[in-house]
């Protein structure tokens, strides 16, 4: 089966702050996700992530680079996650992981999946600059083809679509680009850099034996 893949643009309070080139594809221990970013005006790396979850949609493995930082965690049991930081080893009990990147919300559907009454999961959420983590506590409720996601300590609403293993629009991030996938016929969401690919994400999930 086709592997998706493409770019993300996401954008904070300031505006856009990153493109992630992505690809993401079913494998031997459950689904993955890989990801490179890169400053949306100068083209600057700015990290990446390496995320892998398991049937049950639990993080057997996170890895993330920013800014000299870099992160790795799993989860422990059924309902903890633990992560490294640095040099410092800390835990939670959590459901997995969150943060900007549309990977969180693929893994947050996979994990919960919630239905129309809501369900609510507790999160370790990774910040962009420093890799700093917070925990957070969200509803995820299905509404039609999309999902609500309630923040409970803001009070915020936001709506994530998602067809497949692609999020067509998610709070901060938009699709800029679907080069592989059920739906690559259809061509980008919008061309501000045509023709460029995300074939180096794409070529390293096959360096690990996941399905193209």
């Amino acid at each position: 089966s086709a592997v998706p893949s493409g770019t993300y643009l996401l954008s904070g309070p300031d505006g856009p702050f990153a493109r992630e080139r992505f690809a993401s594809a079913a494998g031997p221990l459950g689904w993955r996700y890989a990801a490179t970013r890169e400053h949306p005006v100068t083209g600057a790396p700015l990290g990446g992530l390496d995320l892998v979850l398991d049937a049950r949609g639990r993080v057997l493995r996170l890895q993330m680079t920013a800014a000299g930082w870099e992160l790795r965690g799993g989860a422990v049991g059924d309902a903890q996650v633990l992560w490294l930081r640095g040099d410092v080893e800390q835990a939670a009990v959590a459901e997995g992981f969150t943060g900007t990147s549309p990977a969180f919300a693929l893994a947050a559907v996979r994990r919960l999946r919630p239905g129309s009454a809501g369900v609510r999961g507790r999160f370790a959420h990774v910040g962009d600059d420093a890799l700093a983590v917070v925990l957070v506590d969200r509803i995820w409720r299905s509404a039609g083809p999309a999902f609500e996601v309630d923040d409970l300590a803001t009070g915020e609403r936001g709506t994530v679509l998602i067809e497949g293993d692609v999020v067509r629009s998610a709070p901060g991030a938009v699709l800029a680009a679907l080069d592989r996938g059920p739906d690559a016929g259809l061509g980008p969401v919008f061309h501000d850099r045509p023709g460029e690919r995300s074939d180096t994400v794409v070529a390293g999930l096959a360096d690990f034996g996941w399905q193209r």
